[in-house]
């Protein structure tokens, strides 16, 4: 059985949702490193997360003139 190919604005929608996930790692790790407190390794941290990438994902998809399906 062969394996559907992916359309090139799918792979680039692909290629910039996982910038989105690899920017909200790294400057939650930033962060973390300026602002040393529980609250915001416990607390606001796993709430940053989920805020960048569901905000961030369509924004930068849009940047990038991907068609989001």
């Amino acid at each position: 059985m062969a394996v559907p190919r992916q359309s090139p604005a799918s792979s680039r929608a692909q290629r910039v949702e996982l910038a989105v996930y690899a920017f909200a790692a790294v400057s939650l790790i930033v962060l973390g490193v300026v602002f040393q407190t529980p609250v915001l390794n416990w607390i606001v941290g796993p709430a940053y997360i989920v805020s960048v990438v569901t905000l961030g994902t369509p924004l930068a998809l849009k940047m990038a003139r991907v068609d989001q399906q």
